[in-house]
Order: structure tokens, then sequence, then C-alpha cells
């Protein structure tokens, strides 16, 4: 059990237009019969938990999931759904055919897209605000993720976002598939969400079992040296608040 006395699985919710990246409809169903079958499986020993990744674009029914994290992976753009959540390459395909080679209106464009679905729908957990920046640190000219301009653009739909959902998780994903060294959000970010009295979550967003313990006790120093004392976990179908150690 690699230690965790409670275990949550959030597949991606089907967006008709691209199924390469998430599930069907078919498989939707199988997800949540399988998570079903292992709650019998391990009852008593672990506890587990079916969650969901939804989406601006996806339409889900929340009552089939016990908790919703709420992300963007794709821009819409002159009637085309763009997935910018790529390698560098590709976002640099984007940015120079969209944007005319401008990065900041991408990022810009992302933070609108974000604060339109969490403006429009509460979720559980707002997942990886930050997932614009994921090239950053291998290509730095796609823009400037410390610069004044994006922190602006950034720490503004921070504010609209946390008036309705006030946890975020720290997502450790990318440091596990070799994009970023360190967790989203940015450190500027995160401090910001203590001023705001939000919550976190620590996530592996693994997509691999091996890494689902990935840099935990990384991100759970940095949530501290931004302020955060607590962490939230969920156990007994709920969120509770647990001291970061």
């Amino acid at each position: 059990m690699q230690g965790f006395d409670s275990l949550g699985f959030s597949g991606h919710a089907y967006t008709p237009f691209d199924v390469s990246y998430c599930m069907t409809e078919e498989q939707m169903l199988q997800y949540r019969k399988e998570i079903s079958d292992l709650k019998e499986k391990f009852s008593g020993k672990l506890e587990v938990y079916c969650g969901i990744e939804w989406d601006l674009n996806a339409d889900i029914n929340r009552t089939e999931f016990e908790y919703v994290i709420g992300s963007v992976h794709y821009l819409k753009l002159q009637d085309e759904y763009v997935d910018f959540d790529r390698d560098s390459r590709a976002v640099r395909k984007v940015i120079d055919h969209y944007f005319e080679g401008n990065g900041i209106r991408f990022a810009k464009k992302y933070y609108e897209r974000l604060s339109e679905l969490l403006t429009k729908n509460s979720v559980d957990i707002v997942g990886h605000f930050d997932l614009i920046t994921k090239n950053c640190e291998i290509d730095p000219k796609l823009f400037d993720p410390e610069g004044e301009e994006y922190c602006k653009i950034a720490l503004e739909s921070l504010h609209i976002i946390a008036e309705k959902n006030r946890v975020f998780e720290i997502n450790t994903g990318a440091i596990a598939r070799g994009y970023r060294q360190t967790p989203y959000p940015a450190r500027f970010l995160l401090r910001e969400m203590k001023e705001l009295n939000c919550q976190i979550v620590i996530t592996s967003d693994c997509h691999d079992s091996r890494y689902l313990k990935t840099h935990h006790r990384e991100a759970c120093e940095f949530a501290k040296s931004c302020g955060f004392s607590e962490m939230l976990v969920f156990r007994q179908n709920d969120f509770c608040s647990i001291p970061i150690i």
C-alpha cells in the first residue's frame, strides 16, 4: 500500500472532441465499476475513492463521483480545440500560430478559460492551477513565469477563482515526468493562496503507480515554506485537515 491508508483515483472525464488523453463514455462506466470492485476488495485495509478530473469541455454527473478536480487542458481558438498540455515544441507552435509568438497572450487566454470553468462550476479541488507554465523550465523563451506581466495575470485569476473555489492542489506530476523541478503552483501563487485563506491538498497526478509518492516530502516542505501548516486529505467521504509534518 506504500504507506497509504486511503487512495483516490481521478481519471480524466470524457471530452468528445479528443479521446486521446481521457476516458471514453464506456471507459468511464468501467472505471467506476473497477473502483467499486477495489473498494470491496480492500475493505477494512484501504479506503478507495472514485474521483474525476473535470475539464471545462467535459460533461459529468457529479453525483457519480466522490470528489471532483477542476482543470483546463484545452483552449478553444478560432473554433478549434487546442491541447496545450504537451511538450515545449507543441506549445511553441500554438503560441506562434495563434498568438503571433506572444507567450503572455497565450498565458492570459489560459487564465481566462480557467476562470470561466471555475466561476461557473464549483469543484472540490482546483487542479494544477498554473499548468500553463509546464514547459517554461525547458524552454524559457515561451514566456517568463516570474515576470511582472505574467504574475499580474495569474494573481488576478487566482483572486477571481478563490471567491468560489478555495481548495487548490500542490501537484508533483510534472516533476515525475521531467518537465519541472518544483510542484505546481509557483511559490508566489501558493503564498497568495495562503493570504486568501485557501486550503491545499498534495497530489501526485502520477498517471503511473510507480510515482504515487513521488516528491511528496518535497511538496510538504514547499507548502510549509509558503506558510501552510495544514493540508486536506479525503477520508470517510469527506475532506479533513491534518498537520503537515
